[in-house]
């Protein structure tokens, strides 16, 4: 166990590496990522505690040295943007020492959750690679003390750091020397074809959501069997849950099927919610699933109720479940509370991040997550009266360089040309007809 100070030191020090600005990773080549092993320059490492950092003689990779002294610890931490770990599944290292260490490597998050491998000792040279997997990974109890406990989310991740603490038990001393030769990100999708087994479900999901590859029938059989294949495990399952979430969201707003894939999501995300109790992402998908379900056929519980907790995950991480909260509050008066607090939470949150921030990132399986995010706080703006603040999301949009792929461009030009006039949107909802498409359809309609 690390006595407080040692845990307030760890902290301390992790930050004030963090506080500089990162240089993102390498892009990945055949689903992996070599992370660089520089001790200078844009894309170092930067020391932790006592470590110095130099170019190991024999090798191209990092050499870690720092006297191990009791009640202190000492490593070295690699920071990036967060969004660059997105899809990890693995992290390999090639290490090696003549001392006796006692190493743990974490990943820490933007929201400040710090999530820990197991302590190891590094092997000797020449033998195999140390490969840390991602269901080993847990929550970092002394780091994160005093933190409500947090599912792992690799698209926060925003440093990874490797320390020794062996010295501060006092049990030895000396000056102790690690040689880092090798780090390396797996991604998930390397890690499955390595294997032999692809989630098929999964690919089909992906390939019909972004690509059009694909109607939804063609995604629930396959999903299904990787369920039944994993009844213990919850992605499967918040795959189906997103499915059905998926085609719940878009058509024709009286078609019942809606409703019936509504019911489906939610019956899905409570299995998930069993099975993975802390993953703090699945109300901004359930209670929307929920809050439909209830509309149209009512129910014991009332709205106020089932939207608790996504407003009580939203206090916690407003970045992840604004647009969630916005997408319920959009129809309401611009005078209700709840359209006044998911206008705030909308202006938090893209004051608060940057391009490299995961919260506004496109990504391969949401390509146009930023354009569909900033249409929808353009409709807040212009509904709350600031028609300025509008028009200038709306220049956001076209700014973006996915902008010219991105299907519902036209979105833009007639929410522009309506509110030049100072009139207000005329013809079909976009988020109510096309729902998760708007953020995830790639290519050019």
């Amino acid at each position: 166990m690390l006595p407080n100070p040692v845990l307030v030191t760890l902290l301390l020090l992790t930050a004030c590496a963090l506080a500089q600005t990162p240089s993102p990773l390498p892009p990945a080549v055949a689903q992996s990522i070599d992370c660089p092993l520089s001790s200078t320059g844009p894309g170092a490492f930067r020391p932790i505690g006592p470590a110095t950092l130099s170019a190991a003689e024999a090798t191209r990779g990092l050499c870690i040295r720092y006297p191990r002294n009791p009640r202190e610890v000492a490593g070295a931490v690699l920071p990036f943007p967060p969004g660059n770990l997105a899809g990890m599944q693995q992290l390999e290292l090639e290490l090696a020492s003549e001392q006796a260490l006692m190493l743990v490597v974490s990943l820490h998050g933007k929201d400040g959750a710090v999530h820990s491998w197991p302590a190891f000792r590094p092997k000797p040279e020449g033998k195999e690679p140390v490969r840390l997997q991602l269901p080993a990974l847990g929550w970092d109890k002394f780091q994160n003390s005093g933190r409500t406990e947090r599912a792992f989310a690799a698209e926060l991740v925003e440093a990874i750091s490797i320390v020794d603490l062996a010295g501060h038990f006092g049990r030895v001393s000396g000056t102790a020397e690690l040689r880092l030769q090798r780090m390396t990100v797996r991604l998930a999708a390397a890690e499955a074809a390595a294997s032999g087994n692809t989630p098929p479900g999964e690919a089909a999901l992906f390939a019909a959501l972004v690509h059009g590859q694909g109607s939804f029938d063609d995604v629930v059989r396959p999903l299904l069997l990787d369920a039944m294949q994993q009844p213990e495990h919850a992605r499967p399952l918040l795959l189906l849950g997103l499915a059905s979430l998926w085609r719940a969201t878009e058509g024709e707003p009286q078609d019942p099927r809606r409703i019936e894939q509504a019911m489906l999501a939610d019956a899905y995300f409570q299995r998930v919610a069993r099975l993975e109790p802390k993953e703090h992402r699945l109300v901004s998908w359930q209670v929307p699933a929920q809050l439909a379900v209830q509309r149209s056929l009512g129910g014991s519980a009332p709205a106020a109720e089932l939207l608790a907790p996504l407003l009580q995950a939203l206090a916690d991480d407003v970045r992840f479940h604004s647009f969630a909260v916005a997408l319920i509050a959009r129809k309401q008066a611009s005078d209700a509370p709840l359209f006044q607090r998911a206008l705030a939470a909308l202006r938090q949150t893209i004051g608060a991040v940057d391009a490299a921030d995961a919260t506004l990132q496109n990504r391969p399986h949401w390509p146009h997550n930023r354009e569909g995010y900033l249409l929808m706080a353009a409709d807040f703006e212009w509904r709350a009266g600031k028609a300025e603040r509008a028009q200038q999301l709306l220049s956001r949009i076209e700014a973006e360089p996915s902008f010219a792929q991105w299907p519902y461009r036209d979105e833009v030009k007639r929410r522009a040309v309506a509110w030049r006039s100072g009139q207000e949107l005329q013809g079909d909802d976009v988020f109510e007809l096309r729902g998760c498409s708007v953020c995830h359809r790639g290519g050019s309609r």
